[in-house]
Parts: structure tokens; C-alpha cells; sequence
């Protein structure tokens, strides 16, 4: 079997700043609607010219606006199919989708996955998705398109720091798996 190659890329920068002047009460989850700023159009831009991308087969994207956005205009600049699978979605601070959070109630997640990551240490009643659970979901997504060598995965930082060994992970950045 010859060697594959998976280029994730994060998203580009996103504006968050839209939710500031909002009129209606939004959950935290409304950040994952927010489109790319401007700086973040120029990024998505850019990355469709970097030569790594040359010879890409296909763009899969996160569902989210800010992965969407970038993996489309890189998606057009190449000419290349983009499909959308939800499977590359963030971390999920609660594994029920229907439950609503505040901000506060995600940095409690987020410090309580930390510990994990760092301390193994897992909270009586844990509602988060899991490092192993995280890795399942995209390596299922990247075997079920095997007979493509060369395959973008638009996707969000702690899914690509979970496959490449980088400790920081720019917007807008583009990292390469050989599997």
C-alpha cells in the first residue's frame, strides 16, 4: 500500500467580534456560526497558494462557519471537490448536542479536560469528548477515503495537535501526515 498523505489545516481567523453587538441572548455555541474576518479571507487565500497543496485530491471540512469558509475559497482557488463531514466538528465540551452552555460553564470544561491531558485525572461525571474518542471519529473519516492519496481536513486545533506532534497550532496553518 503506498503512503498517504493528510494535510490538516486550521481553520483561518474567524470574527467573533459579531457576537458583541448582538441584540439577542446567544449560548456559547453561537461562536461556532461566527464567518472568517477579513484577515481571515486574506489567510484562506494565501493557504490556496502554498505549494504543499499542489497535487490535493479532495478538501474535507468541519461544519463549522470558519472551517467551512476557508476550505471553500481554497476549495475554488484549486478547483477541487469540498465535502463537509461532521465528524471533524471541534471538541465537544458536552457529548449532548442539544444542551446549551455559557462561557463560564466551557471554561470549566476546558480546565477539567486539561487536567485530564495532563494529570490523567478524570471528573466524577465527565460530559466531555475524550482525547481517544476525538482520534476514533477522524481516523474513521480518513480511512473511509483510502483511495485518495493526497486529502485536506479543514478542521480545528486540538484535532490536528492530537495527529502532529507541534505544540502550537496558527490559524490558518497547514500540517502534513504521512499514513
Amino acid at each position: 500500500m503506498q503512503n498517504r498523505n493528510i494535510y490538516f489545516i486550521r481553520h483561518a481567523e474567524a470574527n467573533y467580534s459579531l457576537l458583541e453587538n448582538y441584540p439577542y441572548s446567544v449560548s456559547y455555541k453561537w461562536y461556532d456560526l461566527m464567518p472568517l474576518s477579513h484577515k481571515g479571507v486574506s489567510q484562506s487565500y494565501e493557504l490556496a497558494l502554498d505549494s504543499q497543496l499542489d497535487s490535493i485530491d479532495l478538501i474535507i471540512s468541519s461544519p463549522y462557519t470558519r472551517t467551512l469558509q476557508t476550505a471553500m475559497i481554497i476549495a475554488k482557488e484549486k478547483a477541487i471537490e469540498c465535502r463537509v463531514d461532521l465528524r471533524l466538528h471541534d471538541w465537544l465540551p458536552f457529548k449532548n448536542p442539544i444542551l446549551a452552555f455559557s462561557k463560564e460553564v466551557l471554561e470549566e470544561k476546558v480546565k477539567e479536560f486539561e487536567n485530564y491531558e495532563k494529570y490523567k485525572i478524570l471528573p466524577k461525571s465527565r460530559t466531555w469528548e475524550s482525547p481517544n474518542e476525538i482520534v476514533k471519529r477522524v481516523e474513521e473519516l480518513m480511512n473511509e477515503f483510502q483511495g485518495f492519496e493526497n486529502i485536506v481536513l479543514v478542521t480545528h486545533e486540538l484535532i490536528i495537535k492530537l495527529f502532529i506532534n507541534v505544540p502550537i497550532i496558527s490559524m490558518a496553518s497547514i500540517h502534513k501526515l504521512t499514513i
